[in-house]
């Protein structure tokens, strides 16, 4: 009997429980269904005000495919909405006067710096992400090429119905499997920004077709005319293709077209440069943050074109300091394949001596793009390698580290490589097979 009451009392207390759970649970809740909800957010110089914000709202009903989708619904995933503040608190106060719901950036996933802003200055993203707890560290960076405002407007997000997923997508997609975009999130983007031995960088991109040749890669200079040069590279796009290839429905889709870098100058840090998509790759393996990567080369004299993929990779900095001079050494070990081949019709099969013709190439090709991709990031005083922080290991003091002025000394740095490459399928390469 004793254990009987005791069972009937635990089960009592356990029912107490719950329901004073569920009642305290319900108060002063705020429902989805009256809340906006900013999945991505681009950020402009304003006209009349400081700056220009433009939220593209996520449509619930939409995003979960059931009625009320499509064009019905207004632009595919979500809502664009466009408003002006002295900060970006005041601009998204003056977007929800027009939703007439509670605008929230809870569930931000792409900020989006335009250019024309990001060339000014980044002070006043990185002091509300830092100040505000609404904004999330996770959410992932981009600069894009024009307005922040006709890029989150006008894009379309192809296959996905949300087009923050979209945009993440595309940027993981690049990053992983072909190295040509870096993977930012604003709490990477702050420790850069607010690191003496480090500075920030972020995917870049901008609209496009589907089957547009590239556009520009990107300035090349410290405080922003645009370099017109033309990158060879083919980067990643998203979005489904028209009749006439240059929007769907009317609407653009999103190309990645490399990175972009950032510096202090003076008292602000902008953007000051764009590398292209395999300068971008090159950076990456300069910060240690190797993914995979592919190398087209050409051999003119007999006519082969190789396609060859790096997949793993051991990379290490040996630093040197003398004087006010740095001297660097990447020790770069690589495994890599031959993934395509195309070689003369009239060749006959290549030998193994074909394999080390590969290996000694891209050695050759890629230390060359890596000295290229370091010195234009010289030239653009940007160190988003995040070298500063091994060079800092050399020094026993702070007033020695500070003292050392390392922004200035990085434009002085010596850098040599040190590559080997190692082939891990097979060094016989026979040419197409021809129908019988």
């Amino acid at each position: 009997a004793m254990r009987t009451r005791l069972w009937r009392r635990v089960v009592l207390l356990l029912i107490l429980i719950v329901l004073s759970a569920a009642s305290t649970g319900c108060w002063g809740r705020l429902e989805l269904e009256n809340q906006s909800l900013a999945t991505v957010l681009g950020v402009d110089n304003g006209t009349g005000k400081r700056l220009r914000l433009t939220a593209r709202v996520a449509v619930p009903r939409v995003a979960a495919g059931g009625p009320g989708g499509g064009d019905s619904a207004g632009p595919p995933g979500g809502f664009p909405i466009t408003a002006e503040g002295e900060d970006m608190l005041d601009a998204l106060d003056q977007i929800q006067q027009i939703t007439g719901r509670d605008v929230t950036v809870a569930h931000l996933t792409i900020l989006v710096l335009g250019e024309e802003f990001a060339r000014t200055d980044v002070g006043p993203v990185v002091d509300v992400f830092s100040r505000t707890l609404q904004f999330r560290p996770n959410t992932l960076v981009v600069t894009c090429k024009e307005r922040a405002e006709d890029f989150v407007q006008e894009f379309t997000p192809g296959e996905e119905t949300e087009p923050s997923v979209m945009i993440r997508k595309l940027i993981e997609s690049t990053h992983n499997t072909l190295g040509g975009s870096p993977f930012v999130t604003m709490q990477d983007f702050t420790n850069a920004y607010g690191t003496a031995a480090s500075d920030p960088w972020t995917p870049y991109m901008a609209l496009a077709s589907a089957s547009a040749k590239e556009p520009p890669s990107g300035s090349s200079d410290v405080e922003g005319a645009d370099d017109e040069a033309k990158s060879p590279e083919d980067p990643m796009a998203a979005g489904d293709k028209s009749k006439d290839g240059d929007q769907t429905q009317g609407r653009k889709v999103v190309r990645v077209l490399g990175s972009a870098v950032y510096t202090k100058i003076g008292q602000h840090v902008r953007m000051v440069g764009s590398l292209d998509f395999h300068e971008t790759m090159g950076a990456s393996m300069l910060a240690g943050d190797f993914k995979n990567a592919v190398l087209e080369m050409a051999f003119p004299e007999s006519h082969e074109e190789v396609s060859v993929r790096f997949r793993h990779a051991s990379i290490r900095r040996k630093v040197n300091v003398e004087g006010n001079t740095t001297y660097v050494t990447w020790v770069i070990r690589i495994a890599a394949t031959i993934d395509e081949i195309a070689v003369h019709a009239t060749l006959e099969e290549l030998g193994e001596e074909f394999a080390e013709d590969v290996v000694i190439t891209a050695q050759e090709e890629l230390g060359a793009l890596l000295a290229k991709t370091f010195r234009k990031l010289q030239s653009f005083r940007s160190d988003v390698t995040r070298l500063g922080r091994s060079v800092q290991m050399e020094f026993a003091t702070t007033p020695e580290w500070e003292a050392f002025n390392w922004r200035e000394r990085f434009t002085e740095a010596r850098e040599t490589f040190d590559i080997r490459i190692r082939l891990t399928n097979s060094g016989f390469v026979y040419r197409h097979p021809h129908p019988r």
